[in-house]
Protein backbone atom coordinates (compact mmCIF):
# COMPACT_ATOMS: atom_id res chain seq x y z
CA UNK A 1 0.00 0.00 0.00
CA UNK A 2 1.58 3.51 -0.49
CA UNK A 3 2.42 5.48 2.64
CA UNK A 4 0.20 8.55 1.30
CA UNK A 5 -2.80 5.83 2.31
CA UNK A 6 -1.03 4.30 5.24
CA UNK A 7 -2.67 6.58 7.90
CA UNK A 8 -5.97 6.28 6.74
CA UNK A 9 -6.45 3.21 6.15
CA UNK A 10 -5.45 2.63 9.97
CA UNK A 11 -8.22 4.43 10.73
CA UNK A 12 -10.40 2.66 9.23
CA UNK A 13 -8.80 -0.29 9.84
CA UNK A 14 -9.64 0.45 14.30
CA UNK A 15 -12.91 2.38 12.67
CA UNK A 16 -13.98 -1.33 11.11
CA UNK A 17 -13.28 -3.40 14.00
CA UNK A 18 -15.12 -0.87 16.64
CA UNK A 19 -17.93 -2.16 14.67
CA UNK A 20 -17.35 -6.07 14.52
CA UNK A 21 -17.36 -5.69 18.24
CA UNK A 22 -20.91 -4.79 17.80
CA UNK A 23 -22.05 -7.93 15.73
CA UNK A 24 -22.13 -11.77 17.04
CA UNK A 25 -18.82 -12.95 14.92
CA UNK A 26 -16.70 -15.08 17.18
CA UNK A 27 -13.68 -13.36 18.45
CA UNK A 28 -11.69 -15.65 16.35
CA UNK A 29 -12.88 -15.03 13.57
CA UNK A 30 -12.26 -11.05 14.28
CA UNK A 31 -9.06 -11.31 15.74
CA UNK A 32 -8.14 -13.54 12.04
CA UNK A 33 -9.60 -11.19 9.64
CA UNK A 34 -8.33 -7.74 11.85
CA UNK A 35 -4.83 -9.31 11.45
CA UNK A 36 -5.64 -9.83 7.74
CA UNK A 37 -6.39 -6.55 7.06
CA UNK A 38 -3.81 -5.22 9.36
CA UNK A 39 -1.13 -7.72 6.74
CA UNK A 40 -2.28 -5.76 4.04
CA UNK A 41 -1.97 -2.44 5.16
CA UNK A 42 1.56 -3.53 5.76
CA UNK A 43 1.66 -0.08 8.13
CA UNK A 44 5.39 -0.20 9.02
CA UNK A 45 9.02 -0.34 7.26
CA UNK A 46 9.56 -3.71 9.16
CA UNK A 47 8.30 -5.88 11.57
CA UNK A 48 4.84 -6.05 10.09
CA UNK A 49 4.69 -9.24 10.93
CA UNK A 50 6.10 -9.59 14.26
CA UNK A 51 3.28 -7.02 15.15
CA UNK A 52 0.96 -8.28 13.68
CA UNK A 53 1.00 -11.38 15.37
CA UNK A 54 1.03 -10.34 18.76
CA UNK A 55 -1.99 -7.97 18.06
CA UNK A 56 -3.32 -10.87 17.31
CA UNK A 57 -2.48 -13.03 20.05
CA UNK A 58 -3.52 -10.00 22.27
CA UNK A 59 -7.18 -9.83 21.01
CA UNK A 60 -7.15 -13.72 21.73
CA UNK A 61 -5.86 -13.23 25.07
CA UNK A 62 -9.12 -10.14 25.54
CA UNK A 63 -11.45 -12.01 24.65
CA UNK A 64 -10.84 -15.22 26.37
CA UNK A 65 -8.82 -17.58 24.75
CA UNK A 66 -5.29 -18.62 24.50
CA UNK A 67 -1.86 -17.84 23.33
CA UNK A 68 -0.75 -19.49 19.53
CA UNK A 69 2.98 -19.74 18.52
CA UNK A 70 3.32 -19.32 14.75
CA UNK A 71 6.28 -21.84 13.44
CA UNK A 72 8.67 -21.16 10.86
CA UNK A 73 7.69 -24.99 9.35
CA UNK A 74 4.65 -23.49 8.47
CA UNK A 75 5.43 -20.49 6.84
CA UNK A 76 4.34 -21.49 3.32
CA UNK A 77 0.91 -22.17 4.46
CA UNK A 78 0.96 -19.48 6.40
CA UNK A 79 1.68 -16.61 3.53
CA UNK A 80 -0.71 -18.98 1.23
CA UNK A 81 -3.36 -18.06 3.70
CA UNK A 82 -3.01 -14.56 3.83
CA UNK A 83 -2.86 -14.07 0.06
CA UNK A 84 -5.95 -15.77 0.24
CA UNK A 85 -7.37 -13.23 2.49
CA UNK A 86 -6.33 -10.46 0.92
CA UNK A 87 -8.72 -11.75 -2.10
CA UNK A 88 -11.71 -11.42 0.12
CA UNK A 89 -11.16 -15.55 0.61
CA UNK A 90 -10.08 -15.89 4.74
CA UNK A 91 -11.76 -19.50 5.18
CA UNK A 92 -7.85 -20.96 4.28
CA UNK A 93 -6.40 -18.41 7.39
CA UNK A 94 -8.98 -19.28 9.40
CA UNK A 95 -8.46 -23.28 9.07
CA UNK A 96 -4.39 -22.29 9.55
CA UNK A 97 -4.72 -20.10 12.08
CA UNK A 98 -7.05 -22.58 14.31
CA UNK A 99 -4.67 -25.50 13.52
CA UNK A 100 -1.86 -23.10 14.70
CA UNK A 101 -3.74 -22.50 17.96
CA UNK A 102 -4.42 -26.49 18.24
CA UNK A 103 -0.65 -27.63 17.53
CA UNK A 104 0.57 -24.17 20.86
CA UNK A 105 -1.72 -26.07 23.20
CA UNK A 106 -1.82 -29.97 22.36
CA UNK A 107 -1.02 -31.17 26.19
CA UNK A 108 -0.98 -28.98 29.18
CA UNK A 109 2.26 -28.74 31.14
CA UNK A 110 3.35 -25.41 33.60
CA UNK A 111 5.56 -23.66 31.24
CA UNK A 112 2.38 -23.15 29.09
CA UNK A 113 0.29 -21.44 31.87
CA UNK A 114 3.07 -19.39 32.61
CA UNK A 115 3.69 -18.30 29.51
CA UNK A 116 0.15 -17.75 29.39
CA UNK A 117 0.17 -15.67 32.37
CA UNK A 118 3.34 -13.36 31.46
CA UNK A 119 1.34 -12.19 28.61
CA UNK A 120 -1.75 -11.28 30.43
CA UNK A 121 0.50 -9.22 32.87
CA UNK A 122 2.29 -7.78 30.46
CA UNK A 123 3.29 -4.17 31.40
CA UNK A 124 1.28 -4.13 34.38
CA UNK A 125 4.02 -3.82 37.07
CA UNK A 126 2.87 -7.54 38.36
CA UNK A 127 5.30 -10.04 39.65
CA UNK A 128 6.31 -12.86 37.26
CA UNK A 129 5.43 -16.90 37.80
CA UNK A 130 4.32 -18.27 40.30
CA UNK A 131 2.42 -16.51 43.64
CA UNK A 132 5.02 -15.81 46.43
CA UNK A 133 2.52 -14.53 48.81
CA UNK A 134 -0.77 -15.21 50.43
CA UNK A 135 -3.84 -14.13 48.82
CA UNK A 136 -7.15 -13.67 50.32
CA UNK A 137 -10.63 -13.84 48.10
CA UNK A 138 -13.57 -11.72 48.87
CA UNK A 139 -16.53 -13.53 50.05
CA UNK A 140 -15.14 -16.63 51.09
CA UNK A 141 -13.51 -17.78 54.02
CA UNK A 142 -11.28 -19.99 51.72
CA UNK A 143 -7.44 -19.42 52.18
CA UNK A 144 -5.66 -20.64 49.13
CA UNK A 145 -2.12 -22.38 49.22
CA UNK A 146 0.69 -19.71 50.62
CA UNK A 147 3.30 -21.57 50.28
CA UNK A 148 5.04 -21.70 46.12
CA UNK A 149 6.15 -25.25 46.81
CA UNK A 150 2.97 -26.21 47.73
CA UNK A 151 1.50 -24.14 44.80
CA UNK A 152 3.68 -25.73 42.30
CA UNK A 153 3.09 -29.32 43.55
CA UNK A 154 -0.73 -28.05 43.55
CA UNK A 155 -0.46 -26.79 40.10
CA UNK A 156 1.77 -29.93 38.50
CA UNK A 157 -0.75 -32.59 40.57
CA UNK A 158 -3.99 -30.75 38.65
CA UNK A 159 -2.04 -30.59 35.08
CA UNK A 160 -1.49 -34.62 36.04
CA UNK A 161 -5.09 -34.76 35.86
CA UNK A 162 -6.63 -32.35 33.58
CA UNK A 163 -4.57 -34.36 30.92
CA UNK A 164 -5.59 -37.96 31.84
CA UNK A 165 -9.35 -37.03 31.25
CA UNK A 166 -10.94 -38.06 28.23
CA UNK A 167 -13.52 -35.33 27.57
CA UNK A 168 -12.98 -31.81 26.34
CA UNK A 169 -15.52 -30.73 27.97
CA UNK A 170 -14.66 -32.22 31.63
CA UNK A 171 -10.57 -31.52 30.91
CA UNK A 172 -11.77 -27.84 29.98
CA UNK A 173 -14.14 -27.28 33.25
CA UNK A 174 -11.79 -29.02 35.43
CA UNK A 175 -8.83 -26.64 34.60
CA UNK A 176 -11.04 -23.31 34.88
CA UNK A 177 -12.13 -24.62 38.40
CA UNK A 178 -8.85 -25.73 39.63
CA UNK A 179 -6.56 -22.57 38.67
CA UNK A 180 -9.31 -20.73 40.49
CA UNK A 181 -9.22 -23.17 43.20
CA UNK A 182 -5.55 -23.10 43.65
CA UNK A 183 -4.87 -19.22 42.78
CA UNK A 184 -1.46 -19.79 41.40
CA UNK A 185 -0.78 -16.72 40.28
CA UNK A 186 -0.75 -12.89 42.03
CA UNK A 187 -3.06 -11.07 39.77
CA UNK A 188 -5.12 -11.92 36.47
CA UNK A 189 -6.79 -15.05 38.45
CA UNK A 190 -10.24 -15.34 36.49
CA UNK A 191 -9.02 -14.45 33.28
CA UNK A 192 -6.26 -17.16 33.26
CA UNK A 193 -8.49 -19.94 34.06
CA UNK A 194 -11.16 -18.82 31.66
CA UNK A 195 -8.24 -18.91 28.78
CA UNK A 196 -7.21 -22.07 29.98
CA UNK A 197 -10.30 -23.76 29.44
CA UNK A 198 -11.06 -22.37 26.26
CA UNK A 199 -7.61 -23.74 25.02
CA UNK A 200 -8.65 -27.05 25.82
CA UNK A 201 -11.42 -26.68 23.82
CA UNK A 202 -10.40 -25.15 21.23
CA UNK A 203 -7.42 -27.60 20.52
CA UNK A 204 -9.95 -30.92 20.92
CA UNK A 205 -12.24 -28.88 17.91
CA UNK A 206 -14.78 -27.64 20.34
CA UNK A 207 -16.57 -24.29 20.60
CA UNK A 208 -14.95 -21.86 23.14
CA UNK A 209 -17.33 -19.85 25.62
CA UNK A 210 -17.16 -16.21 25.34
CA UNK A 211 -18.75 -15.51 28.68
CA UNK A 212 -20.55 -13.05 27.06
CA UNK A 213 -23.80 -13.80 28.96
CA UNK A 214 -22.34 -14.70 31.98
CA UNK A 215 -24.08 -14.04 35.20
CA UNK A 216 -20.94 -13.00 37.17
CA UNK A 217 -22.68 -12.94 40.83
CA UNK A 218 -23.47 -16.29 39.36
CA UNK A 219 -20.65 -17.43 38.56
CA UNK A 220 -18.52 -15.93 41.80
CA UNK A 221 -21.10 -18.02 44.05
CA UNK A 222 -20.51 -21.36 41.58
CA UNK A 223 -17.03 -20.78 42.50
CA UNK A 224 -17.35 -19.71 46.36
CA UNK A 225 -19.39 -23.43 46.40
CA UNK A 226 -16.64 -25.29 45.21
CA UNK A 227 -14.46 -23.47 47.57
CA UNK A 228 -15.68 -23.97 50.75
CA UNK A 229 -18.00 -26.90 49.85
CA UNK A 230 -15.99 -29.14 46.77
CA UNK A 231 -19.09 -29.04 44.94
CA UNK A 232 -18.58 -28.26 41.31
CA UNK A 233 -22.38 -28.91 40.19
CA UNK A 234 -23.82 -25.03 40.07
CA UNK A 235 -20.15 -24.55 37.73
CA UNK A 236 -21.22 -27.25 35.70
CA UNK A 237 -24.58 -25.74 35.16
CA UNK A 238 -22.85 -22.41 34.21
CA UNK A 239 -20.27 -23.79 32.13
CA UNK A 240 -23.22 -25.44 30.20
CA UNK A 241 -25.04 -22.91 29.53
CA UNK A 242 -22.41 -20.57 28.10
CA UNK A 243 -21.04 -23.62 25.50
CA UNK A 244 -25.00 -23.72 24.43
CA UNK A 245 -24.50 -20.16 24.45
CA UNK A 246 -21.22 -19.78 22.41
CA UNK A 247 -23.10 -22.88 19.56
CA UNK A 248 -26.34 -20.81 19.84
CA UNK A 249 -24.72 -17.34 18.51
CA UNK A 250 -21.66 -18.26 16.78
CA UNK A 251 -21.55 -21.41 15.05
CA UNK A 252 -25.35 -22.16 14.07
CA UNK A 253 -26.18 -18.30 12.40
Amino acid sequence: MPPAKVRASMRDLLLWLAEQRKKKLHPFISAADFYARFEYIYPFADGNGRVGRLLFIWMLLKTGYGVMLFKNKNRQSYFSALSQADKGRPQKLYRHCFHVYQETVKELNLRKIENIYCLIIENLGVDHGLRKQPVGIVGTKYKPLDNIYQIREAVEEMIKVVNKLKSPLVKALAATLLIAYIQPFGDGKKRISRILGNAILLVHGFCPLSYRSINEAAYKKAVILFYEQNSAGFFKELFIEQFRFSIENYFLA
